[in-house]
């Protein structure tokens, strides 16, 4: 069996992305497509059930989103089969840490989620292509948090959205996917 190809889009949440975009910097939506059979994404949809979701129709974003498709990028293989990493995005949905009430847009959104799907069905030298500057919208939205909005909302019960105490995960737990293939074996935390 031939491992899934797998790729990045990137999505444009804001018209003044146009403004930024020499810079990188803007909000934006991402999610990863495998294969080209599935698109994998994590947001918020309610409390109590998990957040990661698939996209209706691949290349678009969900509709209770708005905006546009900006970029995508090829990050290679896998060695995982497609089967293999619908397996894992699954198994990945039933962690506690991607529940939708854990999702934080600060730092714990899809872009954490593609990132972390992506580490756990790629090599590491294949996420050298993963377009990192997506995170750049978070560190202003961070540091426009620190130094002005917090001055307005009570530190003790901020709102969920941008609760600065996002989900941490344990650092020594062992590892809850485990993927095991005649010719291969891959444990991811």
């Amino acid at each position: 069996m031939e491992g899934a190809s797998i790729r990045v889009n990137v999505y444009d949440l804001t018209k003044v992305n146009s403004l930024f975009r020499k810079s990188k910097l803007g909000v934006y939506h991402t999610s990863v497509v495998v294969g080209d059979q599935f698109e994998v994404y994590y947001g918020f949809y309610k409390s109590g059930c998990t957040g990661v979701d698939y996209a209706t129709t691949i290349n678009s974003l969900p509709s209770s989103m708005s905006g546009t498709f900006y970029s995508t990028y090829e990050l290679g293989k896998s060695e995982l089969t497609v089967d293999e990493c619908r397996k894992v995005a699954r198994q990945m949905s039933l962690r506690e840490e991607w529940l939708s009430n854990r999702y934080n847009i600060l730092n714990h959104n899809c872009h954490a989620f593609a990132l972390e799907y992506c580490k756990a069905i790629l090599c590491p030298h294949k996420l050298l292509n993963f377009p990192a500057y997506v995170f750049k919208g978070e560190s202003v939205g961070s540091a426009l948090y620190d130094n002005f909005l917090s001055l307005f909302i009570d530190k003790d019960h901020p709102p969920y959205f941008l609760n600065k105490q996002p989900y941490k995960k344990e650092e020594n737990r062992p590892p809850t996917i485990i993927i095991q293939s005649p010719t291969k074996r891959l444990s991811v935390w």
